[in-house]
């Protein structure tokens, strides 16, 4: 599973729409968030992808993003 999760690292992302509105109703609202995040790395234990976009950083699995 890491090695399919590798080949995420780099990749531009969207996040599904539920996703997507549960990280914008949770972020500072001063700031304009779009659905484009870059993958930064996998965590090791539980799978997950680090993805960072303009002001924010989350973790989500493979089935909450769509690549770009």
């Amino acid at each position: 599973m890491k090695n399919k999760l590798n080949r995420y690292i780099g990749r531009n992302v969207r996040l599904e729409d539920s996703t997507f509105r549960r990280v914008s109703d949770s972020t500072d609202k001063r700031y304009h968030l779009e659905n484009i995040f870059v993958v930064a790395t996998v965590t090791l234990g539980t799978n997950k992808l680090i993805c960072y976009g303009a002001n924010c950083r989350i973790a989500v699995s493979l089935s909450e993003v769509v690549m770009v």
